[in-house]
């Protein structure tokens, strides 16, 4: 566990193992498979937790200044080592202080099609390389009082959308879509500006009948790209 100080903070690295899922965005485990990532950042971590809910309120405290402003009375700090293996994943999620090796990890790494949507529509794609951060949701953090436990949840097509989708709710989305965008072009536009807003509008009234063979946690993410 290598340590070091920077203005008065204390930093370590701390490898750990955590659970991946058996296929991307989704929530089963069956297959056991695993991966091992280091935290790197600062020791401790506190949590502002609030009181009847259990979700985390904000951004996590490390700075000494931070600790010494008032705390609401519906807020508990709860406060966490992230020298200790059993707390990688929640430290490494959790903090959002900026690693110049994992920016340029993201930056550099390939992604692939997941699901091909028919022509002019947005393919699915998902990075052949992942990290914890794109298996585990930071802002729905959770902690339970009388376990004294941390919840890191699951980024999956249910949470990253809205839960129980219908396609009722993407045709909602869509006639707001279209509504949205009547009037945006005319008839004096350049040519070539014009078609892609037609072309556009139209895959909008397509939109159930082109996508009807996907999920509509799936669909959601199809929409057409708006013109620039």
């Amino acid at each position: 566990m290598p340590t070091e100080k920077r203005d008065d903070i204390e930093f370590v690295e701390t490898t750990f193992t955590y659970a991946i899922p058996d296929d991307f965005r989704e929530s089963t485990f069956d297959k056991g498979l695993t991966g091992t990532y280091t935290y790197k950042g600062p020791r401790w971590l506190t949590f502002e937790i609030n009181k009847d809910t259990g979700k985390e309120s904000g951004w996590c405290l490390i700075h000494p200044e931070e600790l010494e402003r008032p705390v609401p009375l519906d807020i508990e700090r709860v406060k966490v080592d992230c020298s200790l293996t059993e707390n990688g994943l929640l430290c490494e999620i959790a903090n959002d202080e900026g690693r110049q090796d994992a920016v340029e990890f993201r930056a550099n790494r390939s992604w692939v099609t997941y699901y091909e949507a028919p022509d002019g529509y947005t393919n699915i794609e998902k990075p052949t390389e992942v990290e914890p951060r794109d298996i585990y949701d930071e802002f729905n953090i959770t902690y339970d009082f009388a376990t004294k436990q941390f919840n890191v949840p699951l980024h999956t097509w249910e949470t990253d959308i809205t839960p129980n989708m219908t396609w009722d709710d993407i045709k909602t989305v869509r006639n707001k879509m279209l509504k949205d965008t009547d009037g945006a072009y005319t008839d004096d536009m350049p040519a070539e500006i014009k078609n892609k807003w037609i072309a556009y509008r139209q895959a909008l009234r397509d939109l159930p009948e082109k996508l009807k063979d996907f999920e509509p946690k799936i669909a959601a993410q199809m929409f057409p790209p708006m013109p620039d």
